[in-house]
């Protein structure tokens, strides 16, 4: 065989190759479409495109979708029912309204599930910029107010306001959760800080306007307590948390004694 056969039968060999490759890099599977979940006109879409194999493992079955609360995982579905539901293709569309009852869902995640028990996604998928889809505040309906343990609670009495009270004292008192303000390091107490993050969460949920009254309690040390206001107002102005609307400093008569002599 000459040196120009061989590179006559190369070639075909080349384009053959190619040509067999064809069809199969035609019939490629498309990469799975990550859930996705938008926000318009007050209606939440919890979208999802399926890859083959997933639609091949779950053809005839249906699809569920959970509803998380914030700071539940996947192991709050036990027992739990699906909020929608539908039959397994492609593509997955769910839609549903932000708010219902008096309760949002801005800050809730989701996960779907399959008839088999299985998860799409061990990723819950929330919304990803939750403070920014809404306006800067909440609106109350009335001016009504009560103390309660529970959102939900003064929900009931068409109560649109949620009040929370902090202790100086008793948020430097013990560890846990460390803040930085300024290049310097502090800590304050996280079993305070989850009690906060609870309260107002639930608040948040129920689209109420949340007034956090801080306690002067002892006398601050400057540092410390701007790094205390930085911490909060960092962590409830939007977020997982719910938005403070109002920030108020509640001073003893010891302590406003104090100030008003060295004015």
């Amino acid at each position: 065989m000459t040196k120009h056969t061989l590179r006559a039968v190369l070639t075909l060999l080349s384009v053959l190759f190619v040509l067999a490759c064809l069809p199969a890099c035609g019939n490629a599977e498309k990469a799975p479409s990550a859930p996705t979940l938008t926000l318009q006109d007050g209606t939440l879409t919890y979208a999802t495109a399926l890859d083959a194999v997933t639609l091949q493992s779950h053809t005839g079955q249906k699809a569920y979708l959970y509803e998380l609360a914030p700071g539940e995982s996947e192991e709050a579905l036990a027992g739990r029912a699906p909020i929608l539901s539908c039959n397994v293709e492609q593509t997955l569309r769910f839609r549903f309204p932000l708010e219902e009852n008096g309760i949002t869902r801005r800050y809730n995640s989701y996960l779907l599930a399959f008839s088999d028990g299985t998860l799409l996604s061990h990723l819950p998928v929330s919304l990803s910029n939750a403070s920014a889809a809404t306006e800067p505040f909440p609106h109350g309906g009335t001016i009504k107010g009560l103390e309660a343990g529970r959102a939900s609670a003064a929900t009931a009495f068409n109560a649109h306001h949620a009040v929370l009270e902090l202790r100086l004292s008793r948020l430097f008192e013990g560890d846990g959760f460390p803040i930085s303000f300024n290049g310097t390091s502090y800590q304050l107490n996280s079993d305070r800080i989850a009690l906060a993050d609870a309260l107002l969460t639930d608040a948040a949920r129920h689209n109420q306007q949340i007034t956090l009254l801080l306690e002067i309690d002892t006398a601050p040390n400057a540092p410390e307590f701007a790094a205390l206001l930085d911490a909060l107002l960092t962590r409830y102005t939007g977020g997982d948390y719910g938005t403070v609307t109002a920030l108020a400093l509640i001073l003893p008569e010891e302590l406003t004694r104090q100030a008003d002599a060295c004015a």
